[in-house]
């Protein structure tokens, strides 16, 4: 009897090993299955993460530049507009000094064409961006009939004062980088240069957060620290905005006119602080500069060179130093060399310094000084014949 009653627990003992050992495997089935579900939605995570992140790079922080300080919106635009193939019959080539050139109204005192567009830069921590910024400009552009090189008189002759600080320096090469573009950086700058490390740049520049970092202010994110060049507090990033998007309109009215500041008047002693180092005839400057007037020349594109005005005790720096004899003996050998280049002696170089914004940029009353007496001696700067060359020639004070 208690076999026959002990044979029902038996069985049941039975029936739990068989439902044991069917719902095991299916245990040992359903793990991988979760763990593939779990590499599936880290994939499409991953997935989300980049394809956001390719939104931000591309759709948001290549706007940052409306953050960032004049220099750079000006920077921006030039380049965006140099890429788009205008092909304007002339340009202006130069420095920050030469943005104050309004090109529109020069365009304008001989009627509507040929064209004339202003792609002065600010300094871009290489002198050979002269160079660089013609050959990109004849990547994408038809010859021009004329370039128009503008330039203080100091930045040739005269070795710059080293920029000991690495806040600056950094703003520079974002600055180099960030107008170039990364294939102009791999193809052109680092073989001319022989510097590799523009294939870095060229590398970092794909990402367009990268090109702001160091130039996004207000007062959330660091102080501008480059007082030269934009010492004016906004505030708001929504002001700082606002700003800039006056400067881009401003760049579009005048064919890329840029005013660092409205009213405001250097000091005598900054001026005084910031007086340009003696000439030398061994300037770094020197073969660049020349450069820039070989490749117009062997292009076929006259060039004509003319200085911006400089503060008066800047003036009598020079002249006292020695760099007018130096200057006009370099200038007039470049003349014999190079058949299409000319120097235009414009007779307005020292202004006052009720003229200047800072040691070397014109304020709005001098740029509008600079633009009148250049309008009226246009038709001599793009004169398509070059003068006679006389001994009474006389383009610098103390010759």
């Amino acid at each position: 009897m208690r076999f026959f009653q002990d044979m029902p627990a038996a069985r049941d003992s039975g029936q739990e090993a068989a439902a044991l050992s069917t719902t095991e495997p299916s245990h040992a089935l359903a793990r991988p299955a979760g763990l593939s579900l779990f590499v599936r939605l880290c994939g499409s995570s991953l997935a989300i993460a980049i394809a956001a992140g390719l939104v931000l790079e591309y759709a948001v922080f290549r706007h940052a530049y409306l953050l960032a300080d004049q220099s750079t919106v000006a920077i921006v635009y030039k380049g965006a507009r140099l890429e788009a193939g205008h092909s304007d019959p002339i340009i202006v080539l130069g420095q920050s000094t030469a943005l104050a050139i309004d090109a529109r109204r020069l365009q304008q005192s001989m009627g509507a064409y040929p064209t004339v567009y202003n792609y002065a830069l600010p300094n871009l921590g290489s002198a050979e961006q002269y160079y660089f910024v013609l050959k990109k400009y004849l990547q994408f552009n038809r010859r021009p009939a004329l370039i128009l090189l503008a330039l203080p008189p100091d930045a040739i002759v005269n070795r710059e004062a080293e920029q000991l600080n690495p806040y600056i320096e950094e703003i520079e090469r974002q600055r180099f980088r960030r107008f170039f573009g990364p294939m102009f950086l791999l193809t052109e700058v680092a073989p001319a240069t022989r510097r590799w490390s523009f294939v870095a740049a060229a590398a970092e520049t794909a990402l367009p957060s990268a090109n702001y970092r160091v130039f996004i202010k207000n007062s959330t994110f660091a102080p501008e620290l480059d007082e030269i060049s934009d010492r004016e507090y906004m505030g708001l990033p929504q002001a700082l905005v606002a700003r800039n998007r006056a400067i881009i309109d401003r760049l579009d009215a005048t064919n890329g006119q840029l005013i660092y500041y409205a009213d405001r008047v250097v000091a005598w002693h900054q001026v005084m602080d910031a007086l340009p180092p003696g000439p030398d005839s061994h300037s770094p400057m020197l073969p660049l500069f020349e450069e820039v007037i070989r490749l117009a020349d062997a292009s076929g594109i006259p060039t004509r060179l003319i200085l911006t005005p400089i503060c008066c005790e800047r003036a009598a720096a020079l002249e006292s130093n020695g760099t007018w004899p130096l200057l006009s003996a370099l200038l007039r050998s470049y003349e014999e060399r190079y058949p299409s280049f000319r120097f235009v002696d414009t007779g307005f170089l020292a202004y006052e310094r009720s003229d200047f914004g800072d040691p070397i940029h014109l304020n709005a009353a001098g740029a509008e000084r600079f633009n009148a007496a250049l309008v009226t001696r246009w038709p001599t700067i793009v004169a398509p014949t070059t003068p006679p060359r006389t001994a009474a020639r006389r383009p610098f004070p103390g010759q």
